[in-house]
């Protein structure tokens, strides 16, 4: 795709349905053809479109819908992919899509508070005495990761017991 902002040229991944849609065109355009879309339509046509679909569907239209479709699209996108990835799909920095188009909701935010609770209080190992959370006193905490409980190669220890003050990393020189 060639970026008319930027002057350059870009690949840019494809949703299947609009894969199936090129491909469609494509072999109904008449041979020799440059481009499968002859047409483009200017983006007043577009915005009267995509308002004229949110208006039937009953929702309250929204300020800078295009800008909002975008930023809704960016923040999907870095939700299921690395930032940066996410960030080169739309075609700027991941600094521009952090301060301009991500977005966080209520949702993110209890996925991560969950995440966060995994890391720092792992599940206790289940035995027929443990109380009501599933812990019994003096139970072992294995350190879990994916459901699968860590140990070091070293005689099966759980991990917890190698490490110290740093962690399990070594400490580097000068750091």
């Amino acid at each position: 795709v060639f970026a008319q902002k930027t002057k350059k040229t870009r690949t840019v991944p494809l949703l299947a349905l609009v894969t199936e849609a090129l491909l469609t065109a494509f072999e109904i355009a008449p041979d020799g053809a440059e481009y499968v879309i002859q047409h483009r339509s200017p983006l007043p046509v577009i915005r009267r479109a995509v308002l004229r679909g949110i208006d039937r569907a009953g929702v309250t239209r929204w300020p800078k819908t295009m800008q909002q479709l975008r930023a809704s699209f960016a923040t999907d996108c870095v939700r299921v992919l690395p930032a940066n990835a996410a960030a080169e799909i739309l075609g700027h920095s991941a600094k521009v899509a952090a301060e301009h188009y991500w977005m966080t909701d209520e949702s993110d935010i209890a996925r991560a508070a969950q995440a966060l609770q995994n890391i720092t209080e792992p599940p206790c190992t289940a035995s027929a005495s443990s109380g009501p959370a599933g812990c019994s006193e003096g139970s072992e905490r294995p350190q879990r990761v994916n459901g699968d409980e860590l140990h070091s190669t070293a005689a099966n220890t759980p991990i917890d017991a190698l490490m110290g003050q740093t962690g399990v990393e070594p400490v580097l020189a000068g750091f």
